[in-house]
């Protein structure tokens, strides 16, 4: 599929045919016999990776800049199940899939209580990984009624947060790594020293 990856723009490859991206699939997989079945999967409007061409009959264009999306998505969502819960996730999800939702409709969508899910949305803006945006209602003039919030996310925001967290963690590793390291140097020479002998006697045993 290289070829493909070349010719690409930003939303999707060129027109394939369908035939030519099974025959890669079952080349590349010598034991996949379900080439047609992972087509359909592909295909599918919950997976949307590949969608058929508008231009030529027979033919399918591999949507990269989706693909990109949705493994994003993914990344992200693994990130905040991990630092926020399972329930942080769900919210995420529900504020990215509406594009844009009231705090109300975020707690009956999730099925989470209106203060829990309150504290995990705030957590969430706090960090960036969703937005807020205020309205003025129809006709309204002043006072706190007057105004409603609408909390979206932006995604290429939320992967340069997420970046960070990684860069972050990567970080910590090694300084983990370092201090480990320095806190047992005597138990590493020993293991050195030991090695090198090995080595040095192969039939020592």
């Amino acid at each position: 599929m290289s070829e493909l990856l070349n010719q690409a723009n930003e939303s999707g490859s060129f027109s394939v045919s369908s035939n030519l991206v099974r025959d890669r699939i079952k080349k590349k997989y010598k034991e996949e016999h379900n080439a047609d079945q992972w087509m359909k999967i592909f295909e599918d409007q919950t997976c949307g990776w590949i969608k058929n061409s508008s231009d030529v009959s027979g033919a399918v264009v591999i949507r990269f800049g989706h693909i990109i999306e949705v493994l994003a998505n993914n990344q992200v969502e693994n990130i905040i199940h991990s630092k926020y819960g399972m329930k942080a996730a769900r919210i995420f999800r529900i504020i990215r899939s509406k594009k844009h939702v009231e705090q109300n409709q975020i707690q009956r969508l999730a099925m989470i209580p209106d203060k829990e899910a309150k504290t995990l949305t705030y957590n969430l803006l706090h960090d960036n990984f969703v937005m807020i945006q205020e309205l003025r209602k129809p006709g309204a003039t002043q006072g706190p009624n007057k105004t409603f919030f609408l909390f979206h996310v932006n995604l290429r925001l939320v992967i340069e947060v997420s970046l960070k967290y990684c860069y972050k963690a990567i970080a910590n590793a090694y300084v983990r790594i370092s201090h480990e390291t320095q806190q047992h140097q005597s138990l590493v020479d020993k293991y050195l020293y030991v090695e090198n002998l090995r080595k040095s006697h192969p039939g020592g045993g």
